[in-house]
Order: structure tokens, then sequence, then C-alpha cells
């Protein structure tokens, strides 16, 4: 009797183990696509603030130039 409970409960716990297992791998891929939506986000917004840093140089160097060249 006291060999079959222990039997029992070893399946429950290695049950346990595996759904355990099972939420941390998904916690993981979770964590993983928050992740790499996170990088994609970053990169985005580096990729903005250079083509933002690139027009604002544009637009100094064009107004310098139009206080050079005042008839253009």
């Amino acid at each position: 009797m006291r060999y079959i409970f222990s039997i029992k409960r070893q399946k429950a716990t290695s049950k346990k183990g595996i759904n355990a297992a099972s939420i941390v791998k998904k916690k993981a891929s979770y964590f993983k696509m928050l992740f790499s939506l996170k990088t994609v986000r970053i990169l985005i917004l580096k990729i903005k603030d250079f083509f933002g840093l690139m027009y604002l140089a544009l637009s100094f160097v064009h107004f310098a130039f139009s206080l050079h060249h005042p008839n253009l």
C-alpha cells in the first residue's frame, strides 16, 4: 500500500515538473518574442532618429546656403 502511494506521488510530482517546465518554456518563448519586438522597436527608433538628424542637418545646410545665396 505504501509502495503504490509513493509511486502515485512520484507520478504527480513528475507531472507537476513537466507542467512547470512547459510553463517556463512558454514564458521563455514569450520573453523572446517580447525581446525581439523590443529590439525591432529600438532599431526602428534608431533609424527614425538617424533620418531625423539627417533631415535636420540637410535643412540646416539648406538654410545656411540660402543665407549665402539669397537669390536662390
